[in-house]
């Protein structure tokens, strides 16, 4: 005879099913049971909810659910199973509607775990308001059930989250008359609550009763006060809670105690006593291991960030997502060749853990190549990820690195493909990250067309976009355009990027009295300089000759303005001593200062050359050498004064050297718009598909200018050839080509854009006034240096650069 077990007997297999997780296990007891059984007894029903819920199965407990019958099997217990299972399943909008629906559904009236599951879960959600919340709080006082103390703990917890102190307070003093004033979990909820509402110092006046009150607190409790102490400056009040916390975790194997207390530290710049407390977990997880790396790398110690990174793979510990871009971050933070290598290794270790598809972590690597130097991996890296999971993110990282490097046609080019994909929606980082760029290399036409999609998209009237529509208007030479957005905004007029963008801006074009006269008037108006606006205000000294008030700014910066002088302030006086002829107090200058570096020596080597002063050009260069003996431009400027003094033997030397060394000097490029496109040229390139007619044009060009009083300056060529040799090597110069280029292929009389990643030569700058004379066109040229407008024969910056 075949023994059927009773119902006893199925709810002890049902919850063994449950506790082992074993759904399969469930499902075969389930189909033997009666449908009379279930009926009868909804404690059964209820087991298989909760079974079903705990082996991850939605589906099966919600069938088990709607098996019960409605009004005579359904209890409150049942209700609660099920809205427990929405909830543990990641579905808190269905466990909401099933809370509704216990209203018009012949259910009985919610009790203190109904209320409570709904609340802690649909606030974290974002599903409820607060005017939802103070609604089920009037139903838990109708209930009579307000006072209990893990309702109250809900409800506290709920305002706090909805930003409502005022209903979380009234809510913590209204207990009942057998609790303590000081209720460890509620209290608890009410020190959450103020700290995230912006009152810490109440967070820690409610630990402070609690513990006076003989209360001890739990570890849930000391991480909402730590979190308080962390918006709170260290002092005596903040070190009780502290001691509290680590007494606590050598004694406990509480990690999120303890990784919350190390994050504390950190952020209060105690590393070591971070590292004591991770040292002190007896059992770190990797989020402990990530909050560790994150420490160093907030100090900017990325070397030991990496050797924790290698001691928790030794260790067994498997890196999550967040380990691996803590990682790449640090590996950012070293020299490109260094960085490159080990950022290859972590790529391999990702591919190992399959996390390279992860989107996060191949947004950190393409950052990790972009700033190492490695432009072709990131590239690689952005190609690698699937156009339908590259997200804001992963474009902007791309867009940035390209403009970190001057490749303003590449990143505008990149925008292009990010609007033609229509797959993510460009936002105000993306037209920042494309604005930045295109103060390199993009026309000014392109520079429009980025300031007509920032229209589009809704952007011009965020300040941080103007800046950068103004900042790339002012760098691309449109004066106007940028003086236009600066005019057109009032709190452009109240914001110190604005005015350095703009007073840069006429210091780049040579207006120096412009750009002075703006430096004086912000600060009229209250905005205060910074150091940037520094560097703008004596650039425009420098390119106007103004030694006397560049001198006055320069002294009056530290006590005037509170800011230390660095190295590229010294560098702008020492250009213009160098350019005023004061060589020895330039140089005598840059001996008594600390902030004398590769920059400012190099600044006074320039000088030495314009100057002629080849034994103070040789000190010169071997001070930048010993600072830094991979600078090419100090190897470059020595070997031309030996070319111009005639000393072939050791030019030569000098070269020789550079080439054992393998030290590479940019090569000099030049670019043209035609047609709102640049055309791009290399000295003696002969690339270009019209290269034919350039030439030709060029030598046309040559002949006329001659004619015109033109001498090319010989000294200029650094080989030990002919005078007609080095006069060839003159006309091919970058910037002559793309001239002659520009000149053929535009409408007579239409002016020229011309752009130049070194500082343009005395040639090239005396060759191109005479152009302009002779062909009646203006040309403008912007180097590294500054504008240069040349129009009738002269240049802007009046010889003077």
């Amino acid at each position: 005879m075949e023994v059927r077990p009773n119902c006893h007997a199925l709810i002890a297999l049902v919850n063994a099913c449950s506790c082992l997780g074993n759904l399969a296990a469930g499902r075969r007891i389930h189909s033997q049971i009666s449908d009379r059984d279930f009926e009868e007894n909804s404690v059964l029903g209820n087991a298989l909810i909760s079974m079903y819920s705990k082996c991850g199965s939605l589906i099966d407990a919600k069938q088990a659910f709607d098996r019960l019958p409605r009004a005579s099997k359904r209890d409150v217990v049942t209700w609660n199973a099920m809205i427990s299972a929405f909830l543990r399943n990641g579905s808190a909008r269905e466990a909401l509607q099933l809370f509704r629906d216990m209203d018009h559904d012949g259910a009985p009236p919610p009790n203190s775990v109904t209320f409570v599951s709904v609340l802690d879960s649909c606030v974290e959600a974002g599903l409820l308001s607060l005017e939802d919340v103070r609604a089920i709080h009037g139903r838990i006082v109708g209930a009579g059930i307000e006072r209990e103390a893990f309702v109250r703990t809900a409800l506290v917890d709920s305002y706090g989250k909805l930003g409502s102190l005022d209903d979380a307070w009234e809510v913590f003093l209204r207990k009942s008359d057998e609790e303590p004033s000081t209720s460890l979990v509620t209290c608890s909820a009410m020190i959450s609550a103020c700290w995230q509402n912006g009152w810490p110092q109440e967070s820690l006046r409610l630990f402070y009763a609690m513990n006076l009150e003989g209360t001890k607190p739990s570890g849930v409790t000391l991480v909402s006060v730590l979190n308080a102490c962390s918006m709170l400056p260290v002092g005596s009040a903040t070190a009780f809670v502290l001691e509290q916390a680590m007494e606590v975790v050598s004694a406990t194997r509480d990690n999120v105690l303890g990784t919350t207390l190390l994050t504390t530290y950190a952020r209060s710049n105690d590393l070591s006593r971070a590292r004591a407390t991770f040292d002190a977990i007896q059992s770190p997880d990797v989020v402990s291991w990530n909050a560790m790396a994150a420490a160093y790398l907030q100090h900017h110690r990325p070397r030991e960030a990496l050797v924790l990174f290698e001691r928790m793979l030794l260790e067994g510990v498997r890196p999550s997502v967040a380990t691996f871009i803590t990682a790449l971050t640090a590996c950012a933070a070293y020299p490109p060749q260094t960085a490159s290598a080990i950022g290859k290794r972590i790529q391999s270790l990702l591919e190992e853990a399959g996390l390279e598809g992860d989107t996060a972590v191949a947004n950190a690597t393409l950052n990790m190549y972009a700033k190492c130097g490695s432009l072709a991996d990131a590239r690689a890296v952005f190609e690698r990820i699937s156009p339908t999971r590259r997200d804001c993110i992963t474009w902007n990282s791309m867009l940035a690195a390209y403009g970190h490097h001057g490749l303003g046609k590449e990143a505008f080019e990149l925008f292009q493909a990010m609007e033609a994909e229509k797959l993510v929606k460009p936002n105000k980082v993306t037209f920042v990250a494309v604005l930045d760029a295109s103060t390199s290399r993009t026309s000014i036409a392109q520079g429009r067309e980025i300031h007509a999609r920032v229209v589009s998209n809704g952007f011009e009237s965020d300040t941080v976009i103007q800046n950068a529509l103004l900042n790339m208007y002012a760098k691309c030479g449109s004066l106007d355009d940028a003086q236009a957005i600066f005019d057109k905004s009032s709190s452009n007029q109240e914001d110190v990027i604005a005015w350095t963008s703009l007073v840069a801006g006429y210091a780049q074009y040579g207006q120096a009295e412009r750009a002075l006269k703006l430096f004086w008037t912000m600060q009229q108006q209250g905005v205060r300089p910074n150091h940037i606006t520094f560097i703008s205000a004596l650039t425009a000294c420098n390119h106007g000759g103004k030694l006397e008030q560049g001198c006055e700014l320069l002294s009056g910066m530290t006590p005037d303005h509170g800011i230390v002088p660095a190295s590229k302030h010294f560098s702008c006086i020492v250009d213009l001593l160098g350019r005023c002829g004061r060589l020895d107090e330039a140089e005598k200058l840059l001996e008594r200062t600390s902030q004398a570096d590769v920059i400012t020596w190099m600044a006074l080597l320039d000088a030495c050359k314009n100057s002629k002063e080849l034994e103070r050009g040789e000190r010169c260069a071997e001070r930048i050498m010993q600072l830094d003996p991979e600078v090419a431009s100090s190897y470059i400027v020595l070997a031309s004064m030996y070319a111009a003094a005639g000393r072939w033997n050791e030019a030569a030397t000098i070269r020789k050297t550079m080439l054992d060394k393998g030290i590479r000097a940019d090569p000099g490029c030049s670019a043209v718009e035609v047609n709102q496109e640049l055309h791009s040229f290399s000295a003696g390139d002969k690339s270009h598909p019209k290269s034919e007619e350039i030439y030709l044009e060029l030598e046309r060009l040559h002949w006329s200018i001659k004619a015109a009083g033109y001498v090319a300056d010989t000294g200029l060529v650094l080989h030990d050839v002919s005078q007609e040799h080095k006069e060839r090597l003159l006309m091919r110069h970058s910037e002559k080509l793309a001239i002659a280029f520009g000149l053929m292929s535009t409408p007579s009389g239409s002016p020229l854009r011309v752009i130049k990643n070194l500082r343009v030569c005395s040639d090239c700058h005396t060759a191109t006034k005479l152009i302009s004379k002779v062909t009646g066109r203006d040309i403008l040229m912007r180097d590294s240096s500054r504008y240069h407008h040349f129009t009738s024969g002269t240049c802007s910056c009046g010889d003077y650069w």
